[in-house]
């Protein structure tokens, strides 16, 4: 790996938690639990989940996601791009379904409420699962340019 490489893995998932600050400041108003708190409360809570969040996320998926595209020599910027956004919108789909899983575990419901919830999820509110694949895209478009992957030459040659 190169320096532009670490460097990349370090400043690409800074978008998670510039991102979760900026909603965090703009509904903390309306949000029953966050309006009880001070912003620099609410600012320092997001920061405080959203930087190991995004680190953690960067690790078991973006780093695998890296090497799998240069291993098969895509380098450009629409691969990473398209596989970040892609990433977010399936851990977002992973969480809505762990969480319906869950409550339906232990509610005695029937297990065909997670799919409802994902197509109500897709039907009624797109952005609470498009506004991840954004910020994944974000993320990957960031660690291309950062990293350039198409200025190197691949290890194995």
């Amino acid at each position: 790996m190169t320096k532009r490489t670490w460097i990349a893995l370090i400043v690409a998932p800074l978008w998670l938690p510039i991102c979760v600050v900026g909603t965090i400041v703009l509904t903390a108003s309306s949000d029953p639990i966050l309006s009880t708190m001070s912003r620099t409360e609410a600012v320092t809570l997001s920061l405080a989940v959203g930087a190991p969040a995004a680190y953690l996320i960067m690790l078991i998926v973006g780093v695998p996601i890296g090497l799998a595209l240069n291993a098969r020599g895509l380098r450009r910027v629409t691969p990473y791009i398209v596989s970040g956004f892609c990433s977010g919108v399936i851990l977002r789909c992973t969480g809505i379904a762990t969480v319906w899983f869950s409550f339906a575990y232990r509610n005695n419901l029937e297990i065909n409420i997670v799919g409802r919830e994902l197509s109500d999820a897709f039907l009624h509110e797109p952005m609470r699962l498009l506004a991840p694949g954004l910020i994944g895209l974000l993320v990957g478009a960031t660690y291309w340019l950062i990293a350039r992957p198409d200025l190197h030459q691949p290890i194995s040659e």
